[in-house]
């Protein structure tokens, strides 16, 4: 399956890309309880979708990569979280702060500009 990273895509939407990434942070802090993880889109700078097949090079992750963008496990509140997401989606039409997740879902009503149902996986 082609991995989704154009950034017409990542910026304004969740992306297997994006899914993929998050749930490694989650792996990775996963034995210190790690339950969720998220990175504003912004971040992931590919801009370009890799093919099915592909293998993922360090080349390409440096590029997907190409500011610091340290991980960091930190303890978050659900009402906090919410904060988040409400400032993720806010405007969120290919700005850069919507979210790519991993441990949890919300539903987005992009005419309101809400977010709501916020729930763990």
């Amino acid at each position: 399956m082609e991995l989704k990273a154009e950034e017409l895509e990542i910026r304004r939407f969740e992306t297997n890309l994006g899914d993929w990434a998050m749930d490694l942070a989650v792996k990775y802090y996963a034995d210190q309880g790690a339950q969720i993880a998220f990175i504003n889109s912004g971040s992931l700078r590919l801009n370009r979708n890799i093919p099915a097949g592909s293998q993922i090079s360090r080349k390409t992750l440096n590029e997907l990569f190409a500011y610091p963008a340290k991980l960091a496990l930190v303890k978050i509140k659900g009402r906090d979280l919410q904060k988040v997401i409400n400032n993720s989606i806010h405007d969120w039409t290919g700005h850069g702060h919507w979210l790519q997740i991993s441990g949890f879902a919300f539903r987005h009503n992009p005419e309101t500009n809400t977010a709501d149902q916020l729930t763990l996986l």
